[in-house]
């Protein structure tokens, strides 16, 4: 009996190399940067996306995932990118014209207003700055929107005088939203994303630029009290990876992973935008108060943001025959409406 116990034994032991030998390894892992916390639908997309990548490449392509921004703010991903140690991440804007100094444009305060104005910006443009992240060594593997962005605050904002009484944030790098509140003669305090929550309940900071969903996912609306009705962007950013991965891989490889980020946030697109309208109630049940502007402080606003981006072309080399394209085609899709 013990020596059956014994023989029993051995051919387990025997057995275990074999299983790990067999247990396929994964060629190309894909390091991914993110700033939104795990368990927010952009991030369970992501989580979707890597199991059907495993079971549609036989394993051999991965991705790992650094949710809430513990890789640091976007310039550090993209210097963490070039040095090798991350392979991409989830893009903002902001992110993008680091990559791209002419997408900033997409981003000019008031440039778009609406989320079928920025379907229609995409369809028109969208592949340009495709090529244009190609040929700066990134692999663009889907857009990502947020959606509109309004003011949420402490305080009743409903005018420029309101921002410049407010203590308003702006993302360390951001020239744009920079220049705006130079515009507004509003002095805004440079903040991290991942720092904002405390900053909020600290009171270091009582204003916030967000989409509704965006608000709630990243828990600042439990700091909030108003939201101003008139949204002053749109948001949206991309998904990319360094190109020296991506085209290591076969092109079947290349193909698969294209499609399935490609088909899993244009779902996303649609579930964000009903999250954005569903966060406005709920919002609103929690008691955060919807502050109308007046037709002549959304004139001064669309003044105002017409000079920031001005300024902006002037001071900081945007291209002006790119934002004069984007600002005619928002302008002529209007009329249509």
């Amino acid at each position: 009996m013990i020596k059956k116990f014994f023989v029993l034994i051995s051919l387990f032991l025997l057995s275990i190399p074999v299983f790990s030998q067999t247990k396929k390894e994964p060629k190309y892992v894909f390091r991914i940067a993110s700033e939104v916390p795990a368990g927010t639908l952009w991030h369970n997309a992501l989580m979707a996306i890597n199991k059907e990548l495993a079971v549609k490449t036989n394993g051999e392509v991965r991705l790992q995932v650094f949710a809430g921004g513990v890789m640091g703010d976007q310039s550090s991903v993209i210097n963490k990118i070039l040095i090798g140690q991350l392979d991409g991440a989830t893009f903002s804007n902001t992110g993008m014209q680091l990559v791209n100094h002419d997408f900033g444009i997409v981003g000019f305060p008031l440039i778009m207003r609406s989320d079928k104005e920025y379907d229609y910006m995409i369809e028109q443009v969208g592949n340009e700055f495709v090529k244009k992240f190609k040929e700066l060594g990134y692999s663009h593997l889907c857009w990502t929107e947020t959606g509109p962005i309004y003011i949420y605050s402490k305080k009743s904002i409903a005018s420029e005088e309101d921002i410049r009484n407010a203590k308003a944030f702006v993302l360390q790098g951001d020239k744009i939203t920079e220049m705006l509140f130079k515009e507004i003669k509003a002095t805004p305090i440079p903040v991290q994303t991942s720092d904002i929550l405390t900053s909020l309940k600290t009171g270091q900071i009582d204003t916030v630029f967000s989409p509704p969903y965006g608000l709630i996912a990243m828990q600042w609306h439990s700091s909030i009290s108003y939201v101003t009705d008139f949204p002053m962007t749109f948001m949206l950013g991309s998904i990319m990876v360094n190109n020296k991965l991506f085209d290591s891989m076969p092109k079947e490889y290349q193909a698969i992973m294209s499609e399935l980020f490609k088909t899993h946030f244009e779902k996303l697109k649609t579930k964000i935008r009903q999250d954005n309208v569903a966060a406005q109630e709920i919002l609103r049940q929690n008691g955060v108060q919807s502050i109308t502007v007046s037709v002549a402080n959304q004139n001064k606003f669309f003044e105002v943001g017409r000079s920031a981006n001005e300024k902006l072309i002037t001071q900081y080399g945007y291209s002006r025959d790119l934002y004069n394209r984007i600002y005619k085609m928002m302008e002529e899709f209007r009329k249509k409406k």
